[in-house]
């Protein structure tokens, strides 16, 4: 991330140490084409993947999204096409399910946008694929299974803002606006304009300091500053931040009494895949 934010910025006096830092990160993928985990990363350089006692497969998408936007000498170049095509056969090897929110809308950027770049037009389909089904399992739910969740909206909202920001393909950019809709809805229903948090309920949420201050500066910059409270928290999401639709202000400004279907019962979703949220596949209709 820094390094994404060095190349960013223009910050010529740090390309060289930023260079010195994705060549140490790529050295660190696995690349052994029989490994479970080829294309993936460890958490610590101290700790190999075959030592950890589950590797962590969202690492895949993790480190690979800031590596896509950096440009550097055609030497490196030419290994992050290597590291980040590893990366997406990995996402794609995993099959994560469509209930998986923040993981598979990374993964359908990371596939796609890697495809894009590189030229391998089976990862561009497979991600643009992944994001129609994608999008259709959020119609048919009426929002994401990771519903209101502080620590995962401003993943999703990432990835929607990286497509419109980066995605040429103009069907796939009309997919990430209306998960842009869904997402704004969901998070200016629930967002106390009085005192910056989002209300419940949460299907999945962990608190920390930082989790709230990232949230108020998400809404800030969403709404060019009429709402949530800048930080000064620099992350790299912060330059793809998605608008909210103004439509939606008028809900920041009201508290609300909701009742709301934010999971249906459907047949979407796959058996053979890596699930989390919703693990009951029979699950009738969930109400908060």
């Amino acid at each position: 991330v820094y390094t994404q934010l060095v190349f960013m910025s223009g910050a010529k006096h740090r390309y060289a140490a930023a260079e010195e830092i994705i060549n140490k990160i790529i050295d660190a993928q696995d690349t052994n084409p029989e490994s479970r985990t080829c294309g993936l990363w460890a958490y610590y350089f101290e700790e190999e993947l075959t030592e950890m006692s589950a590797p962590d497969y969202n690492m895949a998408e993790f480190v690979a999204r800031p590596m896509i936007y950096i440009l550097i000498s055609e030497r490196t170049a030419q290994r992050m096409k290597k590291a980040l095509n590893l990366a997406a056969r990995c996402c794609i090897r995993r099959n994560v399910g469509l209930d998986y929110t923040n993981v598979i809308s990374m993964s359908c950027l990371t596939t796609m946008i890697i495809g894009e770049i590189t030229g391998d037009d089976e990862l561009r389909e497979f991600g643009k694929r992944e994001l129609g089904e994608f999008v259709e399992y959020t119609r048919e739910s009426g929002g994401f299974s990771e519903y209101n969740s502080p620590c995962y909206f401003k993943v999703v909202g990432d990835s929607v803002g990286r497509i419109l920001k980066y995605c040429r393909d103009e069907e796939c950019r009309s997919m990430a606006e209306e998960l842009n809709r869904f997402l704004w809805e969901m998070v200016s229903t629930h967002y106390s304009a009085e005192f910056n948090e989002l209300a419940p309920p949460f299907v999945r949420a962990y608190y920390d300091t930082d989790v709230e201050f990232e949230n108020t500066d998400f809404v800030y910059y969403a709404t060019g500053g009429k709402y949530g409270k800048y930080h000064c928290s620099m992350n790299d999401w912060e330059l793809n931040v998605p608008k909210c639709p103004e439509e939606f202000y008028e809900n920041f400004e009201k508290e609300l009494w909701l009742k709301n279907v934010y999971y249906k019962k459907n047949n979407l979703r796959k058996r053979n895949t890596d699930v989390t949220i919703v693990q009951d596949f029979d699950s009738p209709d969930l109400t908060a």
